[in-house]
């Protein structure tokens, strides 16, 4: 590998950048709901309501939910296993970041290492493909507890897969709005063929779109679970919590004497106080990709009324919103 000619860094974030994670994550922490208010949402009822009964009973809203799931885990298995391919990292022009041409993600098989297998899913997309597999995982599975078995279920259960969701459902416009408005634009711009590849191949569209596609079925064709604007703190810690992670793993990708790297160049903590802007925007995003989700919520389960083809149609509007499948 040939590192640009820069002194190495410690990559510790500066003060204020450290301040700032502090302040939001102290914030978030008394902003999360309370037992009581999750229980409104995270109950029997909810995990058994069906939107078009006519069409789908409970155990075939779960049917689907699992099949969702499975996919999404099956995938993330794989490239916890099998995953090969490698990354240039990119920083901007005043960074004291040295980029590192083709840093290699390897699988478990390849790697023959359990840490560096699970590195392949260290991008934010995998975190909400694998947090959203196991989402779908737990609540497709309640229904068949209650009804199939007869179980009596722990109230916690229902509030894990609410505040699970309430997370991962929003993350998921994010994902694939950002892929199809940011990162695909800019690719094409560069003529960039290593991270081309890295979109536009079938595994990743489906990681990219069927994580959106699954989150708005629920919502608009299957149980509509639901999501709270005054949960947001949860989804904000979601994203600090990667935040973290990226700096805990900022010196595993390469030989230490190319200094920290991050995957995404917004996180580079060598830009003074434009690193600490760049964290703002970051939970800005996420806060505004939450209240549009829950936007959408209400409308397709509140406002928009009418039968199964209209349901339909405005799933088909806004995966063509929010998803992109060829250049």
């Amino acid at each position: 590998m040939v590192a640009v000619e820069k002194e190495v860094v410690s990559g510790h974030p500066p003060w204020h950048m450290a301040a700032f994670v502090i302040a939001v994550v102290a914030v978030c922490i008394r902003e999360l709901p309370t037992l009581e208010s999750l229980d409104e949402i995270g109950n029997k009822d909810i995990f058994l309501n069906v939107i078009f009964p006519g069409y789908l009973s409970p155990l075939h809203v779960a049917y689907i939910r699992l099949t969702f799931g499975g996919i999404m885990i099956v995938d993330s298995s794989y490239h916890f296993l099998f995953g090969y391919w490698s990354q240039d990292t990119e920083y901007h022009p005043k960074s004291k970041l040295k980029p590192v041409p083709k840093v290699p993600f390897r699988g478990v098989y390849y790697s023959k290492s359990l840490f560096r297998g699970s590195l392949t899913l260290s991008y934010f997309t995998f975190w909400v493909w694998v947090l959203e597999g196991w989402t779908f995982l737990l609540t497709g599975s309640i229904p068949i507890a209650i009804l199939t078995f007869n179980m009596e279920l722990s109230p916690w259960i229902f509030r894990l897969a609410i505040v699970s969701w309430q997370v991962v459902g929003p993350a998921t416009m994010l994902v694939s709005a950002v892929v199809k408005y940011v990162l695909w634009p800019l690719t094409l711009q560069n003529e960039d063929p290593t991270n081309a590849n890295l979109l536009n191949n079938p595994v990743s569209l489906i990681e990219h779109n069927l994580n959106f596609i699954a989150a708005i079925s629920e919502v608009a064709l299957l149980g509509g679970l639901p999501i709270r604007y005054k949960d947001l703190a949860a989804t904000l810690l979601f994203g600090v919590a990667y935040v973290l992670f990226s700096f805990a793993v900022m010196f595993q990708w390469t030989d230490r004497k190319y200094g920290p790297q991050f995957i995404y160049p917004f996180l580079d903590p060598t830009l003074g106080w434009l690193s600490t802007a760049f964290l703002l925007a970051l939970l800005m995003v996420l806060t505004f990709f939450h209240v549009t989700f829950c936007w959408f919520d209400h409308f397709l389960t509140e406002t928009l009324g009418g039968g199964l083809q209209a349901h339909v149609a405005a799933v088909g509007v806004l995966i063509l919103l929010v998803c992109r499948f060829r250049d």
